[in-house]
């Protein structure tokens, strides 16, 4: 079997140059063009990004995403085409990030002539960090508006960190988690939210004969000990490297998607697998309220009570008592959620407090069933809504 040493410019696979010293790149150009999930149908702005005020807002944890809800303002546009779109992944030398990890491997993929291209970035040695690192911050440059898969917690607190210790300037781009937008709108339908389980459930593409992420690091670190290049090693680097622009590709397709949801509103949620009560909250925030009315009442037409129940408490909530009142006969109580917006209804809107403790029992039983797993917090509210419909009750007797 060939050795090749680590200082050979043929030292590591077909198609890679060497930039500098111990730092390889290549770049792929890709089958995924826009427009691959409409037929070309795309606008080339993505609305996504569009919206960026807006889409932090979706991003957020706290508020309730619906109409009157003042923490939460309809986006302001700003217009930002796919080509300025950078879709980032890294591969690190430990799973947990911290001041001892680093990155060696690294993905950046941009749409250019309609078609993905994914730029990567390999250094072969400890040595390389740092012309790693500057040749990074300047390709994320050239479109600073950055497309990520867990980015927000792993992927760029761990190149912010690696910047300081290397002495660089840290930068500071626009993010958006593809992560936590998936999670919203896809951890009721499909379960865990990994990038592998959506290729499998939302993109219908699973990956053959993929290397596992958790022995990447451990393959790189035995990559670069061994001090010679033999055709196995290169071999497992090459699964690690193709592992990474897979992740990117994913990426992609799966921003697209997302970008079709949002953009063009209509049944593609039951086709997409999304939940529609996330999604109808998603777009309140983003101030497109026809969109989520019409979203919900489908949804409702489809047997999903949560999608109208949470209708009942927009329109409780607003005082439109009629339309509350449409939507509440239609509801039968078959999960916890629907129960407790059931129980506020009947209460508030209806009058009826003894129906309204039925029903907040109903969803007592169901809590205690294991159905609905409650807070400390949330058990406590339950609790005291019982016992104040049953004080009701007691004062209301002759």
């Amino acid at each position: 079997m060939e050795e090749m040493g680590p200082s050979d410019e043929r030292a590591f696979l077909p198609g890679w140059r060497k930039v500098g010293a111990g730092l390889f790149e290549r770049i792929l150009t890709t089958s995924l063009r826009v427009g691959e999930e409409e037929k070309g149908s795309f606008d080339s702005r993505p609305f996504l990004l569009r919206q960026k005020i807006g889409m932090k807002n979706v991003l957020a944890a706290g508020g309730t995403g619906v109409p009157g809800d003042e923490r939460r303002q309809p986006g302001t546009e700003v217009p930002v085409a796919f080509s300025e779109l950078s879709f980032f992944d890294l591969e690190t030398t430990g799973l947990s990030g911290g001041a001892g990890t680093l990155a060696f491997l690294a993905a950046v993929g941009y749409f250019s002539d309609q078609a993905l291209r994914i730029h990567q970035l390999f250094i072969d040695d400890f040595p390389g960090e740092r012309l790693f690192l500057e040749r990074l911050i300047q390709l994320l440059s050239l479109r600073p508006n950055i497309v990520s898969f867990n980015g927000a917690s792993f992927d760029l607190p761990l190149l912010r960190t690696r910047c300081v210790l290397n002495g660089l300037a840290v930068p500071d781009y626009f993010h958006i988690d593809a992560l936590h937008l998936s999670r919203r709108l896809w951890k009721k339908t499909i379960g865990p939210c990994s990038l592998q389980s959506l290729e499998e459930s939302i993109l219908g593409a699973p990956r053959q004969d993929d290397v596992p992420g958790f022995l990447i690091p451990r393959l790189w670190l035995d990559f670069i000990k061994a001090g010679t290049r033999t055709g196995e090693s290169l071999s497992l680097m090459e699964r690690v490297v193709e592992h990474n622009s897979l992740d990117v590709r994913s990426l992609a397709r799966l921003f697209l998607v997302l970008e079709r949801l949002f953009s063009m509103p209509d049944l593609r949620w039951r086709e997409l697998r999304a939940d529609p009560v996330a999604l109808g909250k998603a777009y309140f925030v983003l101030g497109m309220n026809d969109s989520a009315f019409d979203l919900l009442y489908s949804a409702g037409e489809y047997g999903n009570e949560e999608a109208l129940a949470f209708l009942a408490g927009l329109y409780r909530r607003s005082r439109d008592y009629d339309a509350c009142r449409k939507v509440l006969g239609r509801l039968e109580g078959r999960s916890f959620p629907v129960c407790i917006e059931m129980a506020k209804c009947f209460e508030h809107v209806e009058k009826d407090p003894l129906r309204a403790l039925e029903i907040a029992q109903t969803a007592a039983l169901l809590a205690q069933a294991g159905v609905r797993r409650l807070s400390a917090s949330g058990k406590e509210r339950l609790e005291k809504r019982i016992e104040r419909l049953k004080r009701k009750l007691a004062m209301d007797r002759p």
